[in-house]
């Protein structure tokens, strides 16, 4: 099967007809909305990107990068045009604009401080009263101090049921992706790792026999970092990365199922 979305390798050092800086403003101005990625031709990524608002700005980041480093390409694989002529000028506005961005939010962030140190805030009126006689005094008998209760133990057995049965949905989301890229598609990559990212956020979510802790934990984080690494394959429609990244997906599951085994 052909690497996917890979630009062809004649097509992978000319030039085609679409515009390096109308790409590059398309996909800075409008690229959560997936307007660069109409503009190159890419109608299924450009409706993904429009629906789910630039992959929460994670997708236009990504390509906000890929256009400014002349990793882009159209949607028959040619690199886009003027992009030696116009790349200079587009990083140092790029930047500027940054710049002066975070300029603002310190200066702004400096006044409301300072304006906030410098108001005093206005103290209530309070009525004086007169001070009441001293009740006298009455002996109180002195309580037992409460034994502190024990935590509560983890049931080991419902935690085994529950883990595995997440890890049991994460196999099959990573089923589902498999298929969609033997199929050449798109759509379910997107709605299969945000259930991976569910099932990752309830396996975190169970109370946790002591003795597995802090591999169980260790195991969560290394399974977020891999689940957050889908991102830039599927922008990018590579699908030799992406399979990569799901089978090093499926050792830690196994990985975890062996932990949450041993739970007690």
């Amino acid at each position: 099967m052909p690497t996917y979305g890979a630009p062809n390798a004649d097509v992978d050092y000319r030039e085609g007809p679409k515009s390096f800086v109308a790409t590059w403003l398309l996909a800075w101005l409008v690229g959560l909305w997936g307007i660069d990625r109409f503009y190159l031709g890419k109608v299924g990524t450009g409706l993904a990107k429009l629906f789910t608002l630039g992959g929460l700005g994670i997708w236009w980041l990504v390509d906000l990068i890929l256009v400014l480093t002349g990793a882009q390409r159209d949607q028959q694989g040619y690199r886009l045009q003027g992009y030696q002529q116009h790349k200079k000028i587009a990083w140092i506005v790029t930047g500027a604009v940054v710049a002066l961005g975070l300029v603002i939010n310190i200066i702004t962030g400096a006044v409301g401080a300072a304006t906030r140190s410098i108001s005093p805030e206005p103290q209530p009126f309070v009525a004086a009263s007169p001070t009441p006689a001293p009740a006298p005094e009455t002996a109180v008998p002195a309580e037992p101090s409460p034994t502190q209760a024990p935590p509560a133990a983890v049931d080991a057995a419902a935690f085994k049921t529950e883990a595995n049965s997440h890890l049991d949905d994460m196999e099959k989301d990573l089923d589902d992706m498999i298929v969609t890229l033997d199929e050449d598609g798109f759509w379910r990559l997107l709605s299969n790792s945000g259930e991976l990212a569910f099932n990752i956020g309830q396996l975190e979510a169970l109370d946790i026999p002591t003795n597995v802790e802090p591999a169980y934990s260790d195991g969560l984080t290394a399974m977020t970092a891999t689940l957050d690494a889908f991102a830039d394959p599927i922008s990018n429609e590579d699908d030799a990365a992406l399979r990569g990244l799901i089978d090093q997906m499926r050792g830690q599951i196994t990985a975890q199922r062996g932990i949450v085994d041993t739970a007690v």
